[in-house]
């Protein structure tokens, strides 16, 4: 049997985004040929894609989100916009543990960010 390699979206949405992750932390980022001031609105689009994080609220320069979870796996997502040039912006996504004590999360908060990464890529 030969190793064909992972077909596992996340794995390879992790790749495209730069994920990394150490304990139960993760953090994802992106360049996006829009402007910074767009963003907002792409991000309220985009928490229609995401059943299963809440919007909790949206600020010119940043949004965030609440995954809630059993015990100690609920975690808050941050989605930050940097402007890079005038026509670009740089996405910044990053997932904590509600708990800081939160050690392991069995790779949640890697998953969340690339699923939020891919669903605000998807409304640009």
């Amino acid at each position: 049997m030969t190793n064909m390699g992972s077909s596992n979206p996340v794995s390879i949405d992790a790749k495209r985004f730069n994920v990394t992750s150490k304990w139960a932390r993760a953090r994802g980022e992106t360049v996006v040929a829009v402007p910074v001031d767009s963003l907002p609105a792409a991000v309220e689009r985009a928490s229609a894609r995401l059943p299963k994080m809440k919007l909790t609220g949206v600020w010119p320069e940043r949004a965030e989100f609440q995954r809630s979870g059993w015990n100690t796996y609920a975690r808050m997502i941050t989605v930050a916009f940097e402007p890079v040039t005038a026509g670009s912006t740089r996405v910044v996504v990053t997932s904590t543990p509600a708990v800081a004590t939160t050690v392991l999360d069995f790779g949640k908060s890697r998953g969340d960010v690339v699923e939020a990464l891919s669903a605000v890529s998807a409304e640009l």
